[in-house]
């Protein structure tokens, strides 16, 4: 993620030693469905329909969902690790 926040409190009088990881860098979704005139959401933005598009990505869980008038929404949460290439399956039914 872009940006975190962690809340550290210390007893007085002890040694605490943590190292915290920064999520760095990017990734690529390609998101494909079994339908077309679909609709793409990725962590509630509209990006489009589904296809051969790769949407570039920060490292981190991601919220998907794709959407057509008609059919059960899909929802998933994919992981975006640095360079990684993540292609989705979205399977709509009516």
């Amino acid at each position: 993620p872009e940006a975190w926040t962690r809340s550290v409190f210390l007893e007085p009088d002890s040694i605490h030693r943590f190292a915290p990881e920064i999520c760095v860098g990017h990734g690529e979704l390609v998101v494909r469905s079994n339908t077309e005139q679909d609709r793409v959401r990725i962590d509630d933005y509209d990006v489009g329909a589904t296809g051969d598009r790769a949407h570039r990505l920060s490292v981190g869980e991601h919220r998907i969902r794709v959407d057509k008038p008609g059919h059960r929404p899909f929802e998933a949460r994919v992981r975006i690790l640095p360079d990684a290439v993540v292609e989705l399956q979205a399977d709509l039914s009516p």
